[in-house]
Protein backbone atom coordinates (compact mmCIF):
# COMPACT_ATOMS: atom_id res chain seq x y z
CA UNK A 1 0.00 0.00 0.00
CA UNK A 2 1.02 3.74 -0.71
CA UNK A 3 2.17 5.73 2.19
CA UNK A 4 0.39 8.77 2.64
CA UNK A 5 2.96 11.10 1.27
CA UNK A 6 2.98 9.45 -2.00
CA UNK A 7 -1.01 9.01 -1.61
CA UNK A 8 -1.49 12.53 -1.30
CA UNK A 9 0.83 13.41 -4.71
CA UNK A 10 -1.26 10.91 -6.57
CA UNK A 11 -4.88 12.35 -5.20
CA UNK A 12 -3.59 16.07 -6.39
CA UNK A 13 -2.54 14.36 -9.87
CA UNK A 14 -5.43 12.61 -10.26
CA UNK A 15 -7.81 15.53 -8.79
CA UNK A 16 -5.93 17.14 -11.96
CA UNK A 17 -7.01 14.52 -14.50
CA UNK A 18 -4.11 12.67 -14.67
CA UNK A 19 -4.94 8.64 -15.12
CA UNK A 20 -1.32 7.58 -15.01
CA UNK A 21 -2.19 8.83 -11.62
CA UNK A 22 -5.04 7.06 -11.57
CA UNK A 23 -3.77 3.60 -12.85
CA UNK A 24 -1.36 3.89 -9.90
CA UNK A 25 -3.71 4.39 -7.28
CA UNK A 26 -5.63 1.05 -8.78
CA UNK A 27 -2.41 -0.93 -9.19
CA UNK A 28 -1.38 -0.39 -5.24
CA UNK A 29 -4.82 -0.28 -3.64
CA UNK A 30 -7.16 -3.09 -5.83
CA UNK A 31 -5.70 -6.01 -4.21
CA UNK A 32 -6.26 -5.57 -0.78
CA UNK A 33 -9.53 -4.33 -1.54
CA UNK A 34 -10.37 -7.23 -3.67
CA UNK A 35 -9.58 -9.97 -1.05
CA UNK A 36 -11.69 -7.87 1.59
CA UNK A 37 -14.50 -7.03 -0.14
CA UNK A 38 -14.40 -11.12 -1.37
CA UNK A 39 -14.17 -11.88 2.43
CA UNK A 40 -17.58 -10.28 3.18
CA UNK A 41 -19.13 -10.73 0.36
CA UNK A 42 -18.12 -14.85 -0.14
CA UNK A 43 -17.93 -13.83 -4.17
CA UNK A 44 -14.83 -12.62 -6.08
CA UNK A 45 -16.62 -11.89 -9.16
CA UNK A 46 -19.16 -9.86 -7.06
CA UNK A 47 -15.93 -8.74 -5.10
CA UNK A 48 -14.24 -7.12 -8.00
CA UNK A 49 -17.24 -5.50 -9.66
CA UNK A 50 -17.66 -3.60 -6.46
CA UNK A 51 -13.93 -2.70 -6.27
CA UNK A 52 -14.07 -1.45 -9.79
CA UNK A 53 -17.12 1.00 -8.29
CA UNK A 54 -14.61 1.68 -5.61
CA UNK A 55 -12.19 2.88 -8.42
CA UNK A 56 -14.86 4.69 -10.28
CA UNK A 57 -16.23 6.89 -7.20
CA UNK A 58 -12.61 7.36 -6.59
CA UNK A 59 -11.86 9.02 -9.91
CA UNK A 60 -15.23 11.14 -10.08
CA UNK A 61 -14.55 12.45 -5.90
CA UNK A 62 -10.99 12.80 -5.99
CA UNK A 63 -11.74 16.09 -4.86
CA UNK A 64 -13.21 14.88 -1.43
CA UNK A 65 -9.82 13.14 -0.58
CA UNK A 66 -8.66 14.24 2.42
CA UNK A 67 -5.28 14.11 3.38
CA UNK A 68 -6.04 13.19 7.64
CA UNK A 69 -7.14 10.15 6.43
CA UNK A 70 -4.74 7.12 4.34
CA UNK A 71 -6.16 6.39 1.15
CA UNK A 72 -6.68 3.16 1.83
CA UNK A 73 -8.64 4.11 4.56
CA UNK A 74 -10.57 6.17 2.15
CA UNK A 75 -10.94 3.22 -0.28
CA UNK A 76 -11.31 0.89 2.23
CA UNK A 77 -14.59 2.96 3.44
CA UNK A 78 -15.99 2.94 0.24
CA UNK A 79 -15.26 -0.68 -0.12
CA UNK A 80 -16.93 -1.27 2.94
CA UNK A 81 -20.13 0.65 2.33
CA UNK A 82 -20.61 -0.57 -1.26
CA UNK A 83 -20.01 -4.15 -0.12
CA UNK A 84 -23.01 -3.81 2.61
CA UNK A 85 -25.42 -2.28 0.19
CA UNK A 86 -24.70 -5.34 -2.13
CA UNK A 87 -25.53 -8.03 1.21
CA UNK A 88 -28.87 -5.75 1.96
CA UNK A 89 -29.59 -6.23 -1.69
CA UNK A 90 -28.90 -10.21 -1.96
CA UNK A 91 -30.75 -11.00 1.87
CA UNK A 92 -30.45 -9.33 5.63
CA UNK A 93 -27.87 -12.00 7.25
CA UNK A 94 -24.79 -13.01 5.65
CA UNK A 95 -21.95 -13.92 7.33
CA UNK A 96 -17.98 -13.82 6.26
CA UNK A 97 -16.34 -16.81 5.27
CA UNK A 98 -12.37 -16.92 6.13
CA UNK A 99 -10.58 -18.42 3.12
CA UNK A 100 -7.60 -20.36 3.91
CA UNK A 101 -4.43 -19.15 4.29
CA UNK A 102 -1.73 -19.50 1.24
CA UNK A 103 0.19 -22.72 1.63
CA UNK A 104 2.18 -22.45 4.92
CA UNK A 105 5.94 -22.25 5.61
CA UNK A 106 6.44 -25.56 7.23
CA UNK A 107 6.92 -28.38 4.73
CA UNK A 108 6.36 -31.18 7.58
CA UNK A 109 2.85 -32.98 7.02
CA UNK A 110 1.52 -32.83 10.82
CA UNK A 111 2.93 -29.56 10.93
CA UNK A 112 0.72 -28.53 7.95
CA UNK A 113 -1.95 -30.55 9.39
CA UNK A 114 -2.25 -29.27 12.69
CA UNK A 115 -2.09 -25.77 10.75
CA UNK A 116 -4.54 -26.37 8.35
CA UNK A 117 -7.02 -27.90 11.72
CA UNK A 118 -6.25 -24.46 13.13
CA UNK A 119 -7.16 -22.18 10.44
CA UNK A 120 -10.71 -24.38 10.13
CA UNK A 121 -11.19 -23.94 13.83
CA UNK A 122 -10.56 -20.23 13.34
CA UNK A 123 -12.56 -19.54 10.57
CA UNK A 124 -15.29 -21.75 11.63
CA UNK A 125 -15.04 -19.26 15.33
CA UNK A 126 -15.25 -16.33 13.66
CA UNK A 127 -18.55 -16.83 11.83
CA UNK A 128 -19.70 -17.42 15.74
CA UNK A 129 -18.52 -12.85 15.87
CA UNK A 130 -20.85 -10.71 15.15
CA UNK A 131 -20.68 -8.92 11.69
CA UNK A 132 -19.23 -5.97 12.61
CA UNK A 133 -16.85 -7.72 14.84
CA UNK A 134 -15.96 -9.62 11.89
CA UNK A 135 -15.41 -6.65 9.92
CA UNK A 136 -13.05 -5.39 12.57
CA UNK A 137 -10.92 -8.21 12.47
CA UNK A 138 -10.66 -8.53 9.22
CA UNK A 139 -9.73 -4.71 8.79
CA UNK A 140 -7.07 -5.28 11.82
CA UNK A 141 -5.49 -8.62 11.03
CA UNK A 142 -5.67 -8.57 7.35
CA UNK A 143 -5.26 -5.37 6.36
CA UNK A 144 -3.44 -3.78 8.66
CA UNK A 145 -5.46 -0.75 9.61
CA UNK A 146 -5.29 0.93 13.26
CA UNK A 147 -7.94 1.18 15.46
CA UNK A 148 -8.55 5.45 14.29
CA UNK A 149 -8.95 3.86 10.55
CA UNK A 150 -11.24 0.80 11.18
CA UNK A 151 -13.05 3.70 12.80
CA UNK A 152 -13.09 5.56 9.75
CA UNK A 153 -14.36 2.53 7.76
CA UNK A 154 -16.90 1.44 10.13
CA UNK A 155 -18.34 4.71 11.40
CA UNK A 156 -17.44 4.40 14.56
CA UNK A 157 -15.10 6.09 17.27
CA UNK A 158 -11.27 4.60 17.63
CA UNK A 159 -12.59 3.82 21.33
CA UNK A 160 -15.63 1.70 20.02
CA UNK A 161 -13.07 -0.11 17.28
CA UNK A 162 -10.90 -0.89 20.26
CA UNK A 163 -13.61 -2.55 22.53
CA UNK A 164 -15.33 -3.97 19.60
CA UNK A 165 -11.63 -5.49 18.64
CA UNK A 166 -11.32 -6.65 22.56
CA UNK A 167 -14.79 -8.19 22.43
CA UNK A 168 -14.17 -9.94 19.39
CA UNK A 169 -10.84 -11.41 21.05
CA UNK A 170 -12.06 -12.52 23.93
CA UNK A 171 -15.38 -14.42 22.01
CA UNK A 172 -12.70 -16.22 20.35
CA UNK A 173 -10.68 -17.37 23.18
CA UNK A 174 -13.90 -18.51 24.72
CA UNK A 175 -14.73 -20.48 21.68
CA UNK A 176 -11.05 -21.85 20.83
CA UNK A 177 -10.17 -22.75 24.55
CA UNK A 178 -13.31 -22.84 26.46
CA UNK A 179 -12.55 -22.97 30.01
CA UNK A 180 -9.55 -20.60 29.41
CA UNK A 181 -10.45 -16.93 31.09
CA UNK A 182 -9.79 -14.00 28.20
Amino acid sequence: MGNDSSDQALFSRIQAGDAQAFRALVDTHSKPLITYVTRILKNQSEAEEVVQEVFVRAWKNAGSYRPEARATTWLHHIAHNLAIDVIRKRRPNVSLEFEDDPAPASTRPTELLEQKQRATSLKDALELLGERQKMAMLLKYEQGLSGAEIGRVLDLSEDAVLSLLARARAKLVSILEPGREP
